[in-house]
């Protein structure tokens, strides 16, 4: 197996306009993320809108992704779906055209308990062959793996990496020290830090370890690591020794907006309210965390003008000036 480390990128599924895969767009957009040097990639994440595409369309997308890469970099293929069954077809099928793992999530909005999420994974790790990403990403899934339930699921069989994407810098940090050992550590939850450059810098003093923040291009050099970093200005290259934590920067691509039947169908999906418990967070830490209520409200509503329509225009001067002083504007 290659050795899986470094920056994987979750690739981004290209639509033509009849909702056909675009795969010359999507060849080209493997190709540039190879060329600037990322370490391997993940396609069929949400990034890659696998919620959009049939199992049929997500295996041959597996099978052309593979194909594109030809064995230049490692592939981890996701494999996240609300059944079971479809994520050990998908997760069985990366593993016979030569994928180097698998991404699972707890299945999204279905809320399990933590004993029921180990029992997921459990089940995960006695029907597949090939190594486990464990998928933790609360924000979007509604499902939080606990840091006690991370620990049992990481000693199962094929359990091999993490991607970490509560945003939680404590977390992390956590995750690392107790895993680090039996997993690899990846972070998620948007590694381009949200647009604020804060995540990794957090994490490196956390860790007490060199960081290089707006990455563009890496590559390995005297046993650390040369990076090509964005500035205002353009760019720079920076050195580092290794361990070190590497943030990158937004490649430039656009993204899909959704369409106005899309926007429709949200306007009228219900907003629930959910307690601590729900969400799977820790009480005392919600409780301790501070917090600020935002209130937004409408502006007061646009009022009607008044038409001056005064023979002279002297007159109408006068009229404007007389309703400009009665409300004290002048």
């Amino acid at each position: 197996m290659k050795q899986i480390h470094g920056i994987f990128a979750v690739t981004v599924t290209h639509f033509q306009e009849n909702g056909e895969i675009d795969y010359a767009a999507c060849a080209k957009h493997i190709n540039w993320l190879i060329e600037s040097g990322v370490h391997g990639l993940l396609p069929l994440g949400a990034t890659g809108e696998f919620s959009a595409l049939t199992l049929e369309e997500r295996k041959a997308f597996a099978e052309f992704a593979m194909k594109e890469v030809a064995g230049r970099i490692p592939v981890i293929i996701g494999a996240v779906s609300t059944n079971v069954d479809v994520t050990l077809e998908v997760a069985k099928h990366a593993a016979s055209i030569g994928a180097d793992g698998v991404m699972i999530l707890p299945p999204p909005g279905l809320h399990p308990s933590q004993d029921e999420i180990y029992a997921f994974y459990k089940h995960i790790s006695e029907n597949v062959t090939l190594p486990v990403m464990i998928y933790n990403n609360p924000g979007s899934s509604g499902v939080n793996i606990l840091p006690e339930t991370l620990d049992k699921i990481a000693d199962l069989p094929h359990m091999g990496f993490l991607k970490e994407s509560t945003g939680d810098i404590m977390r992390l940090t956590r995750a690392v020290d107790e895993l680090a050992d039996r997993l690899v550590i990846f972070c998620g939850c948007e590694s381009t830090d949200t647009a604020d450059g804060q995540a990794g810098v957090q994490l490196a003093e956390q860790l007490g370890l060199p960081v290089i923040t707006n990455v563009l291009e890496l590559e390995p050099k005297d046993g650390g690591i040369s990076a090509k970093q964005e500035t205002e200005e353009g760019y720079r290259v920076v050195e580092a020794p290794c361990p070190c934590v590497v943030t990158v920067t937004k490649p430039a691509y656009e993204p899909r907006y959704p369409s106005i039947k899309s926007k429709m169908a949200a306007r009228k999906m219900p907003i629930g309210t959910l307690s601590a418990a729900d969400a799977g967070a820790e009480e005392a830490r919600v409780a301790a965390a501070p917090a600020k209520r935002v209130v937004l409200s409408a502006p007061p509503q646009r009022q009607s003008g008044v038409k001056i329509q005064e023979k002279e225009a002297a007159e109408s001067v006068r009229r404007a000036m007389e309703m400009l002083a009665g409300q004290k504007l002048i």
